[in-house]
């Protein structure tokens, strides 16, 4: 009987903007039964999207072979692996929920016994952004969303006194009258010390070089134990804004609060605990 293993992994999905094919790039911790991380290892998947529910129709599936490093992280591109069934660019991401399954083979081969389903929530809508007849341009819905995701790790230490843009997390974006924006941003803070010690860290979010206010600001600590290091503590905000016509630019950044006892580090470009997230909708009023 085939022995199986439960399900130990961790996983992030985030957009490539690709034209052909559409490509989604997904990460998972791989663990076996023990809890072991699976390190240096291939490992084969079986990759399904489920349409509707976690246990819907698979419209499309994918076999892939990735290395995992010496974390036991898997980096993958859905999209390009060997195709089993349906076309990735063919599905119509309007038609959703829609559900990614993944089965792993901790040795390498097809028999999968480590098994997990989880929501798409972002993808789908920034891959159906991008049938709007232009990009950046609100399109027939009444609404566009804009995504875009940590691409580097900054370390705040208490000399860090002004605000300094986290990697990745800005982007301009054209708001047609009549419209608003709906800002969101969430991500990792980490406390790099090993003993008892603590980060204290200011994240705000910025509309054209401007600080947000009211609900546009959030003091985060991340605090050590002695038997518990190198906390994550995350960040999460949203706030609405109304602005004039045309081209604005949002970002999210960060600076020290003062008084901590350890280097923070913030967001990342890997690292599926931290990485940061900045979300822009337009909606119309």
């Amino acid at each position: 009987m085939r022995k199986l293993f439960s399900i130990l992994f961790f996983a992030i999905c985030t957009l490539t903007f690709a034209q052909a094919p559409q490509k989604t790039s997904y990460q998972a911790v791989i663990r076996n039964a023990s809890n072991n991380l699976v390190t240096s290892s291939t490992v084969g998947m079986r990759i399904s999207i489920l349409q509707g529910s976690p246990v819907g129709t698979a419209v499309y599936v994918e076999t892939q072979t990735p290395l995992t490093n010496a974390n036991g992280l898997v980096s993958l591109e859905i999209g390009s692996g060997a195709v089993v069934s349906g076309s990735f660019s063919s599905i119509n991401w309007a038609s959703g929920p829609y559900y990614i399954k993944t089965e792993t083979d901790p040795t390498g081969g097809t028999s999968y016994s480590i098994f997990g389903t989880s929501q798409l929530n972002s993808v789908p809508y920034a891959l159906y952004s991008e049938t709007a007849n232009t990009a950046n341009t609100v399109n027939s819905t009444g609404q566009n969303i804009y995504e875009v995701f940590g691409t580097g790790q900054i370390a705040v230490s208490n000399a860090m006194t002004s605000y300094n843009l986290i990697p990745g997390l800005s982007q301009v974006v054209n708001v047609p009258a009549g419209y608003k924006a709906y800002v969101s941003t969430d991500g990792g803070i980490q406390c790099t010390a090993t003993g008892n010690a603590f980060s204290v860290v200011d994240v705000t979010l910025f509309v054209d070089g401007s600080p947000s206010s009211q609900a546009g600001s959030r003091r985060i600590v991340a605090a050590n134990t002695t038997g518990l290091a190198q906390m994550i503590t995350n960040w999460s905000m949203a706030k609405t804004y109304i602005l004039s016509a045309g081209n604005h630019t949002f970002d999210v950044r960060v600076a020290s609060a003062g008084g901590s006892s350890s280097v923070a580090n913030v967001s990342s470009s890997s690292a599926p605990q931290l990485q940061g997230v900045l979300t822009v909708m337009l909606i119309k009023q």
